[in-house]
């Protein structure tokens, strides 16, 4: 799970890296044909498919690897198959881009495991033992303690937390490594990685608090209208029951409001990780994965803050009307269906 999850996360960064010069060739696959296009794909989306597959065959054996690239990376986004991505991978070797085609070839082994192509399987672990040796490295290294909302971002792609501190293939070129959190002044870096073989780290500092930032206006207290007397916890005029019921919902309100804000920034994270892993419009299936946990994180996130206010209305009413005595106040928990949340109300 852990060589997947590098895996996405090294799919992510590698999509920004810049081409480098050529490489040594690697001989063809067994299979160089693309793969039986899912059974989703319309007819058309087939046919244009093979039409680019066969246009980018054509383009390397006229060893203009740029262009041949770009028609495979098109073949494998309308139909995806192991034998298109593998052809990607070679034409990446050809123009430099080691780490880029050691990903491919990664995710390539991953569906031959799953389709049970044990020969074609073979060969392609012996290209990524190959190329293991001659790729380009970046580490970036953070402090042990960072502030709540912190991302750490290469070239734009978000860094997962997990790849901090790891060594992480990269093709050649130059790479900028930026830092922020709310609150605090964005940092950022250059860095060029000079060709394939290089290793390169750089270290993330603490993150400036913003100067700038407005303070937060203070509370105004409202005023009692005019001939009334200021509330008192004297024994028969304080509802006790009420005003406890309202420090419980104040809570909820609380708990509720932190749970959603956590959500909701996992959302954001991980649809930016779905993003990131559709370059082009070409998703893999770690983007079909983040999808999910995108979307369950953001159904989790409503669901928070409607108890939230839910809660937050009940407790303000009761807290307001604390000085009305003989009143029954119960709590009610109910379960939301198919989220594990539960949503409190008031009964009088």
């Amino acid at each position: 799970m852990h060589l997947r999850r590098s895996l996405g996360v090294m799919t992510i960064l590698l999509a920004w890296a810049v081409s480098a010069s050529a490489q040594p060739v690697s001989p063809s696959p067994p299979q160089n044909t693309p793969s039986s296009p899912s059974a989703t794909n319309t007819t058309t989306e087939q046919a244009v498919a093979q039409t680019l597959f066969d246009e980018g065959k054509t383009l390397m054996q006229d060893q203009r690897y740029v262009e041949a690239c770009a028609k495979f990376a098109d073949s494998n986004r309308l139909a995806p198959g192991t034998g298109t991505l593998l052809n990607l991978a070679e034409c990446h070797v050809k123009i430099g881009k080691l780490a880029t085609a050691w990903v491919e070839m990664n995710n390539a082994a991953d569906g031959d495991r799953r389709s049970g192509n044990a020969q074609r399987l073979a060969w392609i672990e012996t290209q990524i033992q190959g190329l293991a040796p001659k790729l380009a490295h970046l580490t970036v290294s953070v402090a042990p303690a960072t502030p709540a909302g912190f991302r750490v971002q290469l070239d734009g792609i978000a860094i997962d937390p997990a790849a901090y501190g790891a060594p992480t293939p990269v093709d050649p070129g130059d790479h900028t490594v930026s830092a922020s959190a709310p609150g605090f002044e964005t940092w950022s870096s250059k860095i060029a990685i000079a060709q394939n073989g290089d290793a390169q780290s750089i270290d993330v500092p603490m993150l400036n608090p913003e100067t700038n930032a407005a303070p937060a206006p203070a509370p105004i207290a409202a005023s009692p209208p005019a001939g009334a007397n200021p509330p008192t916890d004297s024994a028969g005029s304080i509802d006790s029951r009420r005003r406890t019921a309202a420090y419980v919902l104040g809570g909820v309100a609380v708990a509720g409001l932190g749970v959603g804000t956590i959500f909701g920034i996992k959302t954001l994270s991980d649809w930016s990780d779905r993003n990131a892993n559709c370059p082009g419009g070409r998703c893999n299936q770690t983007a079909v994965d983040d999808y999910g946990s995108a979307k369950t994180a953001a159904i989790v996130s409503d669901i928070s803050f409607g108890v939230a206010v839910v809660a937050a209305a009940a407790g303000t009413y009761l807290y307001l009307t604390s000085k009305r005595s003989g009143t029954s106040v119960a709590l009610v928990a109910s379960p939301l269906p198919g989220c594990g949340a539960a949503a409190v109300s008031a009964h009088f």
